[in-house]
C-alpha cells in the first residue's frame, strides 16, 4: 500500500542520515588531522592546568596565566624557517604552531577574566592600574590583535596587514608578558627573545644584493634571472626556493629585515646551473631589470623520494660512468613519476622532471594554463622530454602563430643548463586553473562503458569545462594536439631587452616550442589512461588467449609496486587537492610542493 510504501522510504532516509552521520563522526574522530591535534592538546593544557590546584579557582587563574607564559618559547620555535629541526619543513609545523597560539590567547583570555571578576567581587578594581596589571593588559590586547588578523578572511583581504600585526605584536607580548608575570619569567623571555634575534640574523646572514633580468613571457608570466653566485646558501636539490625584497633606503631595508616580509619564488633551474631562473606570475611585487634585489636563501625543499646519493655512493661505487659522480645524480625512491602542475607551478614541475629524466625514471608533466601565451616560457627550457600542456583559455588562433622547433639531438639524451632569466612561483588562484578527477573506483573505469564527465568545481567557474573522455575499450581516446607549422625562427633578442612594462600584448603573438611538446585545448580529467601509464599497463590491443580475444586491461600480468609510482602537484590549491585525492583513490604515492 502507499501507507507501507512511505514507511518504508521514511525508514530508508533515517538509516541513510544515519549512516551519514556516523560516517562524519568516524572521520571526524580517527581521521581528521585536525581533531587529533585537538584532542592532543586539550588533553595536555587540561593536566597542566588543573593538576595540583586544589580546586581553587585563583589557584587555577594564575596556573593558567604561567602556562600561557611557558607555551611562548614553543610557539616561537614553531615559527623558524628554516626549522632547524631535522628534515622537517617549517609549513609541517604550521599546523601545530596554530593551535598551540589558540591555547596560548583562549588561556591568557580566561586568565584576565577569572581576575576581572576576582578583583569585582572583592571591590578592588583600582588594582588594575597596578604597572604589572597594565603590562598584562598590554599583553592580552596584543594576543588579541593577533588572534582576529589570524583569521582566515582578514588574511586573504590583507596578508600584509596579518603578518605585520602579527609580527609586531608577538614583540609586544614578549615583553609585556616579560613585566607582568609574577614571579619573574627570566628564563622565558630570554629563550623568547634569543628565537626572535636569531630569525633576524639568519635573514642577514643569508642575504645577498643582486641584479635580476626580467624577460616578458606573456601577458601575465615573467622570467627572472640572476647568477647563483647570488644565492648565499646554495641548495643541493632540485625544487628549492628563495625569498626577494626591493633594495630600498637604507631605513626600509632594515624595516624589511626586521619584519620578514619577502616574497618566495621556486628555483626553476637546477642546482648546478651557472644561472637562477624564477617563473613568476604578475601581481603587485615589482620586477624590473638591472634594478638591485636582495636574495634570501636558498631554502630546502622537502622531496619524499629524491634525496642526495650518501657519501659511502659518492666514494665506494663503481666510477665506470660518468653519471655516477656527476651532481645531478640522486638517490631516487621511484619507478614512475606524474607531475600535475598548473600556473607558475611549472618551476617546480620543471627541474624536477629534468632531474627524473637524467637519472632514468620515467616521468610526465602535465600544465594546465590558462593563456596559450605562457607557452613561450618552454622556449628557455630546451631539452625537456614529457611536457603535456592544457590550454583552459580562449583561444583564437587567427592571434597566434605557433612555430616549431626540432630539439638537438644532444638535448635528447642530456640534461644542459638551461638559458638565462626567470621569475619564482607566486600562485594566484584566480589566474590559474584546476582539473577534475574520474569519479568513480579504476577497476570500474576499466570495465564499464560511459565514462562519466565531472562537474565544475567553484573554483572553476572562471575557466572552460574540458575533460579528456576515458575508453572502455582496447586503445583509447587521445586529445587531438594543435595542428603545428613546422617552421623554426630565431627567439626574439629584443623581447629580451625591452622593460617589463613596455611589451606590447602583440609581441607574444608568436609562440616557438618544441615539436616534443604536446599541446591540448581544455582541462585534463585524470582518469583510466593515466592511471594505466602509471602501471605501465596502458592498452596495446586485444590479444588472443586461449583460442579468445581477450582485452590488454583483463590480462592481469602487471606485478606493479605502487609504493615506487608517484603523482607529484603543484599549483593552485584545488588542483594540488584533486590531485592528491587522485592518487589515493588509486593507491599511488603522491607529493606536494612545499616551502620551508
Amino acid at each position: 500500500s502507499i501507507q507501507s510504501w512511505y514507511l518504508r522510504r521514511a525508514a530508508s532516509k533515517r538509516n541513510s542520515l544515519t549512516n551519514k552521520s556516523h560516517s562524519f563522526i568516524h572521520r571526524l574522530v580517527f581521521h581528521s588531522e585536525v581533531s587529533k591535534i585537538i584532542l592532543f592538546w586539550s588533553v595536555i593544557s587540561f593536566l597542566l592546568n588543573y593538576l595540583e590546584t586544589y580546586d581553587d579557582l585563583m589557584f587555577i587563574a594564575k596556573r593558567l596565566g604561567r602556562v600561557s607564559c611557558a607555551c611562548l618559547p614553543s610557539l616561537l620555535f614553531l615559527t623558524l624557517r628554516p626549522s632547524p629541526l631535522p628534515k622537517t619543513l617549517y609549513l609541517s609545523l604550521l599546523p601545530i604552531h596554530k593551535w598551540l597560539s589558540r591555547i596560548v590567547v583562549l588561556e591568557g583570555a580566561i586568565h584576565t577574566i577569572l581576575y576581572l571578576i576576582y578583583f569585582v567581587r572583592e571591590n578592588t578594581m583600582f588594582k588594575t592600574k597596578k604597572a604589572t596589571n597594565i603590562w598584562g593588559i598590554v599583553a592580552m590586547i596584543a594576543f588579541t590583535l593577533i588572534a582576529i588578523t589570524s583569521l582566515p578572511q582578514v588574511r586573504r583581504i590583507s596578508f600584509n596587514t596579518f603578518y605585520i600585526t602579527h609580527y609586531i605584536m608577538t614583540w609586544v607580548s614578549v615583553i609585556a608578558v616579560h613585566f607582568h608575570a609574577k614571579p619573574g619569567i627570566g628564563l622565558y623571555t630570554i629563550l623568547n627573545i634569543s628565537i626572535l634575534i636569531a630569525q633576524i640574523g639568519y635573514r642577514f646572514y643569508y642575504s645577498k644584493k643582486t641584479k635580476i633580468s626580467v624577460i616578458p613571457i606573456s601577458p601575465t608570466l615573467s622570467l627572472v634571472e640572476f647568477p647563483l653566485s647570488s644565492i648565499p646558501k646554495q641548495s643541493n636539490l632540485p625544487g628549492s626556493h628563495v625569498r626577494i625584497n626591493n633594495k630600498n633606503g637604507m631605513l626600509k631595508d632594515i624595516y624589511y629585515k626586521l619584519i620578514p616580509l619577502a616574497h618566495p619564488y621556486t628555483v626553476a633551474s637546477l642546482p648546478n646551473d651557472p644561472t637562477v631562473k624564477l617563473i613568476i606570475r604578475r601581481g603587485n611585487f615589482p620586477l624590473r631589470s638591472n634594478q638591485d634585489y636582495y636574495i634570501t636563501g636558498a631554502f630546502e625543499p622537502k622531496l619524499d623520494f629524491i634525496r642526495e646519493q650518501s657519501l659511502f655512493h659518492k666514494l665506494f661505487e663503481p666510477r665506470r660512468l660518468l653519471l655516477t659522480t656527476s651532481p645531478l645524480k640522486y638517490s631516487i625512491d621511484a619507478h614512475r613519476v606524474m607531475i600535475v602542475v598548473g600556473g607558475s607551478g611549472i618551476s617546480f614541475g620543471i627541474p624536477l622532471l629534468r632531474i627524473l629524466n637524467y637519472n632514468g625514471i620515467s616521468a610526465r608533466l602535465m600544465w594546465v594554463c590558462k593563456d596559450i601565451k605562457d607557452l613561450n616560457l618552454l622556449n628557455h627550457f630546451r631539452g625537456v622530454q614529457g611536457i603535456e600542456c592544457y590550454i583552459t583559455g580562449d583561444v583564437d588562433e587567427n592571434d597566434i602563430v605557433i612555430d616549431y622547433y626540432e630539439d638537438d639531438k644532444d638535448h635528447r639524451n642530456k640534461v644542459l643548463p638551461v638559458q638565462p632569466p626567470d621569475y619564482g612561483s607566486t600562485i594566484e588562484e584566480e589566474d590559474e586553473i584546476d582539473f577534475t578527477t574520474l569519479g568513480r573506483s579504476y577497476k570500474e573505469a576499466h570495465r564499464k562503458g560511459s565514462s562519466s564527465g565531472s562537474t565544475s568545481s567553484d573554483s572553476f567557474k572562471d575557466h572552460e569545462n574540458v575533460n579528456i573522455d576515458i575508453s572502455n575499450t582496447c586503445g583509447y581516446n587521445v586529445n587531438n594536439p594543435l595542428s603545428s607549422t613546422s617552421v623554426e625562427t630565431n627567439s626574439s633578442s629584443q623581447l629580451h631587452q625591452l622593460p617589463h612594462e613596455l611589451i606590447s600584448p602583440d609581441a607574444f603573438k608568436n609562440i616557438k616550442i618544441s615539436k616534443n611538446v604536446k599541446i591540448f585545448y581544455g582541462r585534463p580529467n585524470l582518469g583510466a589512461d593515466h592511471y594505466d601509464w602509471c602501471l605501465q599497463s596502458q592498452c596495446v590491443g586485444p590479444t588472443m588467449r586461449q583460442g579468445h580475444s581477450v582485452c590488454c586491461r583483463d590480462l592481469g600480468e602487471h606485478d606493479v609496486d605502487k609504493s615506487k609510482i608517484w603523482v607529484v602537484a603543484a599549483g593552485p590549491t584545488g588542483l594540488v587537492d584533486h590531485a592528491k585525492q587522485w592518487a589515493i583513490d588509486g593507491g599511488l604515492r603522491y607529493h606536494i610542493e612545499s616551502f620551508s
